[in-house]
């Protein structure tokens, strides 16, 4: 595969320095977007989430026309036409000890992708470890706890895990936002509380996207309280929105109604023109 490491196109290894932050502790930012055959989807938004969290956390990036980097990717890849996985990484490479190599430059990758058939639905356990960081609410190569959680889900034969606060509410899915329904109610977790004493949730652009759709209202719901909606659904970039059938032992009616219109919001592609503002970094071969 193809991908543009940074700095050229290539189709060898991307370099991190051995004493920098991203090789050591995974001090890197990313967002995942899909190609739908003709353009990438909501990419305005995801730039505008990714260089957010860099610029929260003081990392000094260079801003570049990813959006022309994704397609020159996609291109070299031979997935025009077809629906594609797109991620751009930010790793942050520079440390003390070795200043030179700069401000975090973007990692574009793309991968061939089938999104989830209509009709389908996911089924969720629940995570047994409760999520405490803050850092939740960015999309960082600290991710081992979502890796870990989806992985022991995947291993029970479930697609997904649910992730709840020390105080037993229901936040996200590992990989996704969650939805609820009661009656004419759409409702999405949130923690309790805000700040860095209370698990972070991911501003998610695909429930930002159904919104749109949909009159969607944040509340805390309690582990506890979920037998109380009757559906109940999982949101992102990649797979739009798809019913879910159990969390646990909890059961769901699969309704998927409004997955459609959500969906094709999700999917939608920007009207025209860069979300990039300042120069754009050389592109070479």
């Amino acid at each position: 595969m193809m991908y543009f490491d940074g700095a050229q196109f290539t189709s060898g290894r991307i370099g991190l320095n051995v004493d920098g932050p991203a090789f050591r502790y995974g001090f890197s930012f990313f967002e995942t977007m899909l190609w739908n055959g003709s353009a990438v989807c909501r990419f305005d938004e995801h730039m505008r989430r990714l260089w957010s969290s860099l610029g929260a956390f003081g990392v000094p990036y260079e801003v570049s026309d990813c959006r022309v980097l994704i397609q020159e990717v996609v291109s070299r890849n031979g997935l025009e036409d077809q629906y594609a996985r797109v991620n751009v990484v930010y790793p942050v490479d520079a440390s003390p000890s070795a200043p030179a190599c700069g401000p975090a430059r973007p990692v574009v990758c793309a991968a061939p992708y089938t999104p989830p058939a209509p009709g389908t639905s996911r089924t969720l356990g629940v995570c047994p470890r409760p999520l405490h960081s803050w850092l939740g609410a960015h999309k960082c190569g600290n991710y081992l706890p979502y890796l870990l959680a989806r992985r022991a889900a995947v291993h029970e034969g479930l697609d997904d895990a649910v992730l709840c606060s020390p105080d037993g509410n229901v936040l996200e899915a590992a990989t996704a936002a969650l939805v609820l329904r009661a009656g004419n109610k759409y409702i999405t977790p949130v923690p309790v509380d805000c700040g860095q004493r209370t698990a972070g949730v991911l501003p998610s652009i695909a429930l930002a996207a159904a919104r749109e759709e949909l009159a969607i209202t944040p509340q805390p719901v309690a582990l506890a309280e979920l037998g109380g909606f009757e559906s109940a659904y999982v949101l992102n970039s990649l797979i739009g929105m798809v019913p879910v059938a159990a969390i646990g032992d909890v059961l769901f009616d699969e309704n998927a109604a409004p997955c459609a219109k959500v969906r094709a919001a999700v999917w939608r592609a920007d009207a025209s023109g860069p979300a990039e503002e300042g120069n754009s970094s050389a592109i070479s071969d």
